[in-house]
């Protein structure tokens, strides 16, 4: 019996230790990456793929209740319902796309409400293109901040845990973290990925 309560510690101390060693890690290494506007480094901590399918969720659900508030935009729409979707879908794509490149995510982090004038700027009527060079950081960001790493100051832990609302497991490999930044309530998701975690969805209630 006492073996088994041994090994059943053990086995829960090594699982504790894991978490802490991975969460810790990669935490910080996406904290920085945000705070040096490093797209280099944040790359490899996103999942662009899911990222752009959390967004394309998103999208779809905030461009259609627009559309139902807004009495001209309902007018126009109704004339064509079958064309105007396929074009909203197009834009809505390619628009998930641009928002979970790892430059945009930076910009998104610098100014959270720049995702509320895409969204005002998508058009029903023709198929768009976005530029990442519109909402991306200086390209010789990195360079210069690598320059000055050392002189970044960690985060401040007091004011991080104000602004967390929760932050709890919600599988063995999954973590949800809700915080408000820049007066703006922001959820993300991260998933294990081996050995770190990385942003799967970001979900902006601006």
């Amino acid at each position: 019996m006492n073996k088994i309560k041994f090994f059943s510690y053990l086995i829960l101390s090594v699982f504790i230790l894991f978490y802490l060693i991975t969460t810790t890690y990669s935490f910080s290494k996406i904290y920085f990456s945000f705070k040096q506007e490093s797209h280099l480094n944040l790359q490899n901590f996103i999942d662009k793929k899911k990222i752009s399918t959390s967004f394309r969720k998103q999208l779809n659900t905030t461009i259609y209740e627009k559309i139902e508030k807004e009495t001209l935009l309902k007018i126009i729409y109704n004339l064509d319902k079958k064309s105007f979707d396929i074009l909203i879908s197009a834009n809505i794509n390619k628009l998930s796309d641009h928002l979970s490149d790892e430059k945009t995510l930076i910009s998104l982090y610098k100014n959270p409400s720049l995702i509320k004038d895409q969204i005002n700027n998508l058009k029903l009527d023709k198929v768009q293109k976005w530029d990442n060079a519109d909402l991306s950081v200086n390209a010789n960001a990195n360079s210069i901040l690598e320059k000055n790493k050392f002189k970044l100051m960690g985060p401040n832990i007091k004011e991080l845990y104000k602004d967390t609302n929760y932050f709890f497991l919600t599988s063995l490999n999954t973590f949800k973290l809700d915080f408000i930044h820049k007066n703006i309530n922001i959820i993300i998701k991260l998933n294990l990925d081996k050995m770190i975690w990385k942003i799967v969805s970001v979900e902006i209630k601006y």
